[in-house]
């Protein structure tokens, strides 16, 4: 539920929008089912109307682009689970898997409602990911290990660590 708010509440265009989600391989599976159900579930549309959960980006520009970006990873493998089609300047709310790391998408500030997913098996590998992108406001991590949230303090290159939450 977490992360559904935290990518696409106000349509994704806040900078401390969640945009790329690491799962570790073991849940990966069932926490994909969860944000494809609950993602596709999301009411878009009007803002004024107490169920609109996606409500338009700013401008109908902003929502061609968040488009393009989303086709532009679909033409290099990227799969689309679910979202990103277009109604003027409302965007449904995507989640992508297999993004090649050199897509906007997945390497720039979106700034609209889509989310990227990849699972990964080594902490240390998750964290080095997350280090490689060029912004850096901060991370959330779900996690209960104690050792494992001391490390990413220690080794994250972000503003702010966030532990069970976004």
């Amino acid at each position: 539920d977490r992360l559904v708010f935290g990518g696409f509440h106000q349509s994704g265009q806040s900078c401390i929008s969640v945009q790329r989600v690491q799962i570790h391989r073991d849940v990966y599976d069932e926490v994909k089912r969860k944000l494809v159900e609950k993602v596709g579930a999301l009411k878009g549309g009007d803002p004024r109307d107490p169920d609109t959960f996606i409500g338009p980006l700013i401008s109908e520009d902003d929502a061609k682009r968040v488009v393009d970006w989303i086709e532009e990873a679909e033409q290099k493998g990227a799969t689309r689970l679910v979202g990103g089609e277009r109604d003027g300047a409302v965007v449904r709310p995507a989640v992508l898997e297999n993004v090649p790391r050199d897509c906007r998408i997945y390497d720039h500030e979106l700034f609209g409602p889509a989310m990227v997913i990849e699972p990964f098996e080594d902490f240390d590998d998750a964290l080095r990911v997350i280090n490689r992108s060029r912004y850096g406001l901060q991370a959330g991590l779900f996690i209960r290990d104690i050792g494992k949230i001391r490390k990413a303090w220690d080794l994250l290159e972000v503003g702010g660590v966030i532990i069970n939450d976004v």
